[in-house]
């Protein structure tokens, strides 16, 4: 495998350019500046091949090489249209002395602070800077782009901006559909995008309403709160299912103080009560079993055959 050269590591996409702006010298000219210096000077490549309207001269090559030699930093940002993007110039000094991969990536670094205030005050507060910090600062939402949340979410490798732009539409469409929830959605939307990164696809999402609005002996635990706080109760793993609630695969009722009940999905049949428990997943007494016979009656759902004889017996 060849190993690449140092001026393929320091311009990267840009090598062809760099030989072409400073001919044979092209490698040292490069290496001898700051770090900084040479990532403006991608960037600005960049800018000329995909915006050249915004570059102040863009075809006099010659007055280009004169003025990367001799002008400041600020001067040369402010000449190759990055004037907007307010902490351009803080953030070429975090990409490190490697070129970017994509010279589009210099741009979408630009465009990002431009759009607002939110993304320059997150790379004040950040080490370092690559393509994937600035895929998610392009992704995240303004109620997200805060320096702790996108440190939460750059420090989990499984984050990526397609995640954060699906959970963003999931917020959306619940926002048409119910306000208060998507205020809840909105308030845990970092935790929520960490816990599908982490493999809960509908983490964060409000329970579906219960398929039967229970009565006076079972009340429906509606909310994850509700379920964690009955799982504590009964000391059992209610508060991991959580996740099958929200895909519509179960719910769950509780029994006054005396236990559990869940419901089950079933294809073409609708819903299926399979299982009663106490605490610790224990099964009922007899005297909790006659209070469930009770409060089963006219529920609009078969019952398992299990759950049936244990209530007959």
């Amino acid at each position: 495998m060849m190993e690449r050269s140092l001026l393929s590591a320091i311009a990267g996409p840009c090598e062809g350019w760099a030989v072409a702006f400073f001919g044979g010298r092209a490698e040292a000219e490069l290496a001898l500046i700051s770090a900084e210096r040479r990532q403006l000077w991608c960037a600005i490549w960049a800018q000329m091949s995909a915006r050249a309207e915004r570059v102040d001269c863009p075809t006099d090559v010659d007055l280009w090489r004169e003025r990367f030699r001799a002008s400041s930093l600020r001067s040369l940002i402010a000449l190759s249209g990055f004037k907007q993007a307010a902490g351009f110039e803080r953030a070429l000094k975090r990409l490190g002395w490697k070129a970017l991969k994509c010279t589009s990536s210099y741009l979408k670094l630009a465009d990002v602070l431009e759009a607002g205030r939110g993304p320059a005050k997150v790379l004040r507060h950040l080490d370092a800077i690559d393509e994937r910090v600035i895929d998610l600062l392009a992704a995240i939402p303004d109620h997200a782009c805060s320096p702790k949340k996108v440190q939460r979410l750059k420090s989990n490798r499984r984050v990526t901006a397609i995640l954060l732009r699906r959970q963003q539409w999931r917020l959306d469409r619940l926002g048409q559909l119910d306000t208060a929830a998507a205020a809840v959605f909105e308030r845990d939307f970092v935790a929520s995008v960490i816990s599908e990164a982490d493999g809960d696809t509908y983490a964060g999402l409000p329970l579906p309403s219960p398929p039967w609005p229970g009565n006076e002996h079972l009340t429906p635990l509606d909310t994850e709160a509700k379920m964690e706080v009955a799982g504590r109760l009964f000391r059992n793993c209610l508060g991991s299912r959580v996740s099958q609630v929200r895909m519509g695969f179960s719910y769950y009722y509780q029994l006054g103080e005396v236990g559990v009940v869940e419901m089950e999905r079933v294809s073409n049949l609708g819903w299926e009560i399979t299982e009663a428990a106490g605490r610790r997943n224990a099964t009922l007494a007899p005297d909790a079993l006659v209070l469930l016979q009770s409060a089963l009656t006219n529920l609009p759902a078969h019952i398992s055959p299990v759950l049936s004889d244990q209530i007959a017996n």
